[in-house]
């Protein structure tokens, strides 16, 4: 129906040929435009209408470039700097003919605790032990909600439902926002009301009409007292968000292209004809930096809908489902309700957005940073012969090498190596060959590429560890899921390590449980009150797909599960009681 209007022209695949050094690398491009390698698991580049005039349409194309352990380094002219935990210490933007920075720094907690925006510095203190804010005259609920922070002039007040969802935020400064959601903790509507009279009506009242994975398909409001009027659809492919469709005023329709990074925000807005009508940049945390009433697109960063709220931007929040994040101060309102990964430390702080490494993860539902790219680089030096251990290897050991892995080149000397406390064993000529091995391709180009865990854990360090050290890696090839089990089966599965103690029929699990009885009870349409939510690394492949959860046993269902059959081996992380 919307082909002669040109939306489907714009998920076409072009195939594009890249030489990077000796290799030729095939890419592909997605959507509108995002060329991804297709052997490295990344960005190449971005390509989108430049629309300058209504007759001249070109493309604009930013290269990317990575650093040794695979952190997105450059994005045309805007440099991007890490630490060694792959947190962002700066980032560029460009607006206009600008470039604008934003610099960050951190505590050992991983706490963000001084964010420079354009010169402009945020700075915020925190209680160690809970990862709260103590600066802003800040207050959190027993849940550890955020409930109230002062950001210069203006006072911001939020309420939580029992569910832990924000369903009321208050500015001294501006209208009161009211949300409410449906069955299964999502969004279902919103609407603006001065303090006091929320109860009145004549207030507007905007609700969204959203696909299984939360997305807004359609918008409509009260305006006045004409009752329900459609505002707009938004169009969604494989890659995400294509475009939107919204009334003109006289009857017909406005149709709008979106062109998106590989976080997937909508960096620019072109109208049917290829004009450019809105062109958006953000500082590496989501603060605009551009002016965000360019359009009425509630879409911005990563994708995920902007409520603003205050005559700055210190009252903007990300909706991003199970949480809100405030692009101004870095982080989230709320706690993590999934928690943190045990093989990754940088996860533990919970109100932590995207692992503080924003240009390389994103959080598509508040509940866990995603990375953006499959795969880690590292990197070899020809002369003299040298390798960078990545941060996701030093997340993926059982004990702390930080003090011989300290993310910096080091030469494979024998010196080296019998420094190394139970590495002496093998000496030089081992260790050099398996490395020379590894690399004998890769000077040409000075990178080489493997699959994280799998082939670098498994294939590489895996022979080494068994054969020189007393300590091995976690088993390659695992993933982190959730269920919700009666004390019994805790405890057959804990003397066994089978899911369910080996027991036959079909298994059960989820990507994320509720920390409510009740309510995992209800979404997962369980037989009775599970006791505890069990968090367990099992074998990767062996369940199935999410799928939505059908009602049974008198309860409404609408969670999402995940199957699988046999014995599944199992290694207990996390148990808490609901």
């Amino acid at each position: 129906m919307r082909a002669s209007e040109g939306w489907l022209l714009l998920l076409s695949m072009v195939l594009v040929t890249l030489s990077a050094a000796a290799q030729l690398f095939t890419s592909r491009a997605l959507g509108l435009g995002a060329a991804v390698d297709d052997q490295l698991g990344e960005v190449a580049h971005v390509n989108s209408f430049s629309g300058r005039t209504s007759t001249n349409r070109g493309w604009d194309t930013g290269i990317y470039s990575y650093d040794g352990a695979g952190n997105v380094k450059q994005i045309g002219t805007q440099v991007f700097r890490y630490d060694r935990f792959k947190r962002m210490t700066s980032g560029e933007v460009t607006v206009g003919s600008q470039d604008r920075v934003q610099s960050a720094s951190y505590d050992v907690y991983n706490n963000l605790l001084a964010l420079t925006t354009n010169g402009s510095t945020l700075t915020t203190t925190v209680n160690t032990a809970t990862n709260r804010l103590t600066s802003f005259s800040a207050t959190y609920d027993a849940a550890g909600n955020l409930t109230r922070q002062v950001r210069g002039s203006e006072t911001h007040q939020y309420t939580y439902d029992p569910l832990g969802m924000l369903k009321y935020l208050q500015s001294s400064t501006d209208e009161a926002q009211v949300y409410l959601y449906d069955a299964d903790d999502e969004r279902l509507a919103t609407y603006d009301c001065f303090p006091n009279v929320c109860n009145t009506p004549g207030w507007e009242l905007r609700t969204t009409v959203r696909g299984l994975g939360g997305e807004p398909l359609r918008e409509y409001s009260t305006r006045g007292t004409n009752g329900w009027q459609w505002v707009r659809d938004y169009i969604y492919g494989a890659g995400g968000l294509l475009a939107a469709a919204e009334t003109d005023g006289e009857g017909g329709e406005d149709v709008d292209h979106f062109h998106r990074d590989h976080l997937g925000t909508p960096r620019q807005i072109t109208n049917a004809s290829g004009v450019q009508v809105a062109l958006h940049s953000y500082y590496p945390f989501g603060q605009e930096a551009t002016d965000p009433a360019q359009t009425s697109f509630t879409k911005k960063f990563t994708g995920h809908e902007r409520d603003t709220n205050g005559t700055g931007t210190a009252g903007d929040l990300d909706y991003m489902h199970a949480r809100y994040c405030s692009p101004t101060l870095g982080r989230f309102l709320s706690f993590d309700p999934i928690g943190g990964n045990p093989r990754a430390p940088q996860s533990w702080n919970r109100y932590a957005y995207a692992l503080n490494s924003p240009m390389n993860y994103t959080d598509p539902e508040g509940m866990k940073p995603v990375a953006t790219f499959k795969v880690e680089i590292f990197v070899f030096d020809s002369a003299p012969p040298g390798f960078e251990i990545p941060s996701w290897l030093l997340d993926n050991l059982l004990i702390d090498v930080t003090p011989h892995f300290n993310n910096s080149r080091f030469d494979l000397s024998q010196q080296t190596f019998s420094a190394w406390k139970g590495w002496d064993g093998a000496g030089c000529d081992f260790w050099c060959q398996v490395f020379t091995e590894v690399g004998s391709n890769s000077l040409a180009s000075n990178y080489v590429e493997f699959g994280a865990s799998n082939v670098f854990l498994a294939g590489i360090l895996g022979p080494l560890f068994s054969r020189t050290m007393s300590v091995a890696p976690y088993p390659a090839g695992t993933e982190v899921v959730q269920r919700a089990m009666s004390r019994a089966e805790l405890a057959a599965t804990k003397a066994t390590n089978l899911l369910r103690g080996g027991r036959g029929g079909t298994h059960f699990v989820s990507d994320s449980v509720s920390s409510i009885g009740l309510r995992a009870r209800q979404r997962l349409a369980l037989p009775q009150t599970p006791e505890l939510r069990v968090t367990m690394e099992v074998p990767v492949g062996r369940f199935s797909r999410p799928s939505r959860v059908a009602p049974t046993f008198n309860m409404p269902g609408g969670g999402m599960e995940r199957t699988a059959v046999g014995d599944i081996p199992v290694r207990i992380l996390r148990v808490e009681d609901f």
